[in-house]
């Protein structure tokens, strides 16, 4: 026993050490991208030292800055996110980022995959991200390819492989959709059935949705490009996309 928890600690392979080296050098990349959050929590210090000291806490421990001129529109459930998601990603322009832990291949999914097809055939940038773990029995081995065909560039965090290893446990659980770096959506749905109550495996579902507009979506875009880029590092310079 004690062997297996060594192993588990330390007897990680090597591409655990390379793609923690690539975050880390992301990290440093996208330092100059966002503001400093000092002017902001001056500002909020003095209408309220209770919250700038909140503030401040949470920029720090979170690594992005705090921000205002945001517009944010709370949705009191899943079904009202999706369909307002749906109609912010009919205006998209430039690109589409989906960053989910779980993503399912079936109905909710399909509203979101006719939108996307239809934006990549307008010259829409379209990247889709999930978690393996997270989306384990609800898609195929063969979606990403089907994704690629479609146009819509696809990549999975954290393949599961059949090793013993403690990195396996590393998931990624966000779920935000950044649309040209103006508007983004984030909250605690994924893209799957189950969350719209489509099917119902766990009773009836109730999750919600932020929509995001104005200062503080380019975190969403840097979020999602160093996870992206932290599976493969592919984009050169981050400042178009932001």
């Amino acid at each position: 026993m004690m062997g297996l928890c060594i192993y588990l600690m330390f007897g990680r392979p090597n591409c655990t050490r390379v793609m923690r080296r690539r975050f880390e050098r992301l990290q440093q990349r996208t330092q100059d991208l966002l503001p400093d959050s000092e002017t902001v929590l001056a500002r909020m210090e003095e209408q309220d030292k209770g919250i700038a000291n909140q503030l401040r806490y949470l920029s720090r421990r979170a690594g992005f800055p705090a921000y205002e001129n945001t517009d944010v529109e709370y949705y009191a459930t899943a079904e009202e996110g999706l369909e307002a998601q749906k109609q912010a990603l009919r205006q998209a322009e430039h690109f589409i980022f989906m960053e989910y832990h779980a993503i399912e291949d079936s109905q909710s999914f399909h509203g979101l995959e006719e939108i996307l097809v239809e934006k990549v055939r307008q010259g829409v940038e379209v990247r889709l991200l999930y978690d393996d773990m997270g989306s384990m029995g609800f898609i195929s081995p063969a979606f990403i390819k089907r994704m690629e065909k479609l146009g819509i560039q696809c990549r999975v965090f954290n393949p599961l492989m059949p090793v013993l290893n403690i990195f396996m446990n590393n998931r990624d659980h966000r779920k935000i959709t950044v649309i040209d770096g103006k508007v983004g959506f984030t909250g605690g749905y994924n893209l799957a059935d189950e969350y719209f109550n489509l099917t119902h495996p766990f009773g009836w579902w109730k999750d919600t949705g932020v929509k995001l507009t104005g200062d503080a979506v380019p975190s969403l875009t840097v979020m999602f490009l160093t996870m992206w880029n932290g599976i493969k590092e592919t984009d050169k310079d981050f400042a178009p996309l932001m």
